[in-house]
């Protein structure tokens, strides 16, 4: 907790906006300027960790290496009093989540369709500097005070081509509701067309109020995106244009090679006019009653790639070199996987979202200022394709035991684990503080299935 009126650099801190996992988020305003912004602060305990420093560190460096008018800006990077603060743009209007709580339903189309090309169009211009976000949601998508989209929020985002990629084989990284099948099977193994799924969803849901996959369980929704189809989305919502259908549905193909071939592709099938286009005045002020009082632009949630490193730009040829025959076996060895018996080990990496406040719509959003030009594409290595995998489920009872899979923490239960076709056996502990340990050893991938047990008192 930072004490209202602390003085952190230049930044005096407020009010208090939010909390989550890796600590909270507060109003500041700067000692001289008096301008606002959002204050991310890590907390003591995360900063004790050494990998939770380099991720929070490294979400800064990413994020203000990529200068666009639809991403928020990173304004400073500061080390006080024992603990770790990134600065960054404060957006008043709220997150697209809070404008999907307010209406209750679908939200106006061209309102929607605006923010969905500006999003599209930040994401285009991260892709080309060689960065994939891979947990765009409503959340991840705020608005300033005219009502312009912003993307935030690249804690867990991939450098393609980085030197050090090091999340962990089978973890799980993102929000369930809107991972790509590919990310869900490896988080490592994924490209640009992964934020263009995540996008169909976002839209998918603005504009129907629904979200095209689900399930009772985190699990049951990852198998959903896996082996499931989503419905058209005019059966939900018939008013919806049957050329947005088309786009929705091609954005959420299966195989990414299904997918655009870029963001910009998939923003120019949305039709309309460019970023800064302003919906009807009806529109407007529907949006107006939509979207709530003003919220911090800041989510806390950990990362786990670490590799700090200034964007460099690529070219579009990040489309991946892999079959779709490939893929499709792959993914059907995963539908299979909740009918085998063994054991298994999930980590589904859990992000608390910092509790944002509320915004009020105003003016339709300002054209984008000009922005110079990317340096000339290079090409991108091509992803390894990925080997044939199994999305394991793991329960115990009680809840909350860390899931090791070779010795190594993976997840806390209840929770998912990626597990791939390997020659040598896994080994599968479950560890929780007074209670007996539960271990699996020498179990071979074919006997991999889903793991509920009851942990024993220690004795």
């Amino acid at each position: 907790m930072v004490e209202e009126g602390t003085r952190i650099g230049s930044w005096v801190i407020g009010e208090k906006l939010g909390a989550g996992g890796m600590g909270e988020v507060y109003l500041a305003r700067h000692a001289m300027l008096g301008t606002p912004a959002a204050v991310k602060a890590l907390s003591p305990l995360m900063t004790q960790d050494a990998d939770t420093r380099e991720r929070f560190f490294r979400e800064a460096k990413l994020q203000s290496g990529l200068v666009h008018p639809h991403i928020a800006q990173v304004k400073d990077f500061l080390e006080a009093q024992g603990q770790f603060f990134l600065v960054q743009e404060y957006l008043e209007g709220g997150s697209l989540a809070d404008a999907l709580r307010a209406a209750r339903g679908a939200l106006p189309p061209a309102r929607v369709l605006a923010w969905a090309r500006q999003a599209l169009g930040a994401l285009d211009y991260a892709h080309r500097c060689g960065v994939v976000h891979r947990d765009i949601k409503p959340s991840n998508i705020m608005l300033d005070r005219h009502g312009a989209a912003k993307v935030l929020d690249f804690g867990i985002a991939k450098v393609v081509g980085g030197d050090a990629q090091r999340t962990s084989t089978g973890a799980v990284i993102g929000t369930p509701s809107y991972m790509s099948p590919e990310q869900i099977m490896s988080s490592r193994d994924v490209d640009h067309t992964t934020d263009q799924y995540a996008m169909g969803i976002v839209l998918f849901e603005l504009l129907t109020g629904s979200r095209p996959f689900g399930g009772e369980t985190e699990f049951a929704v990852m198998m959903s995106h896996v082996s499931g189809e989503p419905p058209a989305p005019r059966t939900v919502n018939p008013s919806i244009a049957p050329g947005i259908e088309a786009a929705i549905l091609r954005a959420l193909a299966k195989e990414p090679a299904g997918r655009f071939d870029s963001c910009a592709a998939f923003a120019a099938a949305l039709g309309g006019e460019a970023p800064g286009e302003a919906p009807d005045a009806a529109d407007d002020r529907t949006l107006r009653a939509a979207v709530v009082p003003p919220a911090a632009a800041v989510s806390t949630k950990a990362a786990t790639e670490m590799q700090p490193s200034v964007p460099r730009p690529v070219s579009h040829g990040l489309r991946s070199s892999r079959a779709p025959a490939g893929r499709s076996r792959a993914l059907a060895v995963v539908a299979g996987a909740a009918a085998v018996v063994a054991a298994v080990a999930v980590t589904a990496v859990v992000f608390l979202t910092v509790g944002r406040g509320k915004g009020e719509g105003r003016d339709a959003p300002p054209a984008p200022a000009a922005q110079k030009a990317a340096p000339a594409p290079v090409s991108a290595p091509a992803p390894v394709p990925a080997a044939a995998g199994k999305l394991v489920e793991l329960k115990s009872d009680p809840p909350g035991a860390d899931v090791l899979v070779d010795g190594k923490p993976v997840c806390r239960t209840p929770c998912a684990h990626a597990f791939t076709d390997r020659p040598g056996p896994y080994r599968i502990e479950l560890v929780k503080e007074d209670f007996a340990p539960r271990l699996f050893e020498k179990v071979p991938f074919a006997g991999l299935a889903s793991i509920d047990v009851r942990l024993d008192t220690a004795e």
